[in-house]
């Protein structure tokens, strides 16, 4: 091949290769449409949903902080970065910079109990004010999850009748 041709052809390629990047951004959850990749249920609290997204681009949306630990710990998939919804603002914050409370009065569509903070001082705060622990984002993962479970209807998806939303 004419090496004044071979030029021309790599950087041609090594542009495309640089333009075809993946998004790593949270992706916009249709509750309508969208179910939790753990449990199939509707995300019909997008308060409480979540999502990782993997590193070939591909969202996997949970209803319930809870059902993304068991999905994270039971399959061995290479996560890009993923989200989850800071009680206060409402806004995506990186999972693993957030700070967890777990209560089981705090109402969530699985019953986990689980919200996301992301100043470790608003956690305090909150659990200052309304019981519950504080797990760190590693933390969370090493907790067997299903002994977070609570109410009395566990397998009613969002039908919890002790719960608040704070």
């Amino acid at each position: 091949m004419n090496k004044f041709l071979f030029v021309p052809i790599l950087i041609v390629g090594l542009l495309i290769g640089c333009t075809s990047q993946v998004s790593l951004d949270p992706v916009e959850i249709d509750g309508d449409v969208e179910s939790c990749a753990e449990c199939n249920m509707g995300i019909n609290e997008i308060e409480h949903a979540t999502q990782v997204i993997l590193e070939d681009g591909t969202p996997k949306i949970y209803d319930d902080i809870g059902c993304m630990v068991i999905d994270l710990n039971e399959n061995d998939e290479n996560v890009g970065i993923g989200y989850v919804h800071d009680h206060d603002s409402g806004e995506w914050i990186d999972m693993k910079e957030a700070t967890y409370v777990q209560e089981s009065t705090i109402h969530t569509p699985m019953s986990y109990g689980i919200i996301a903070f992301e100043s470790a001082d608003d956690a305090t705060s909150f659990q200052v004010a309304h019981g519950g622990d504080i797990f760190s984002y590693d933390e969370l993962l090493q907790l067997n999850i299903l002994d977070l479970k609570h109410g009395d209807d566990h397998d009613h998806h969002g039908e919890e009748s002790d719960s608040h939303d704070e």
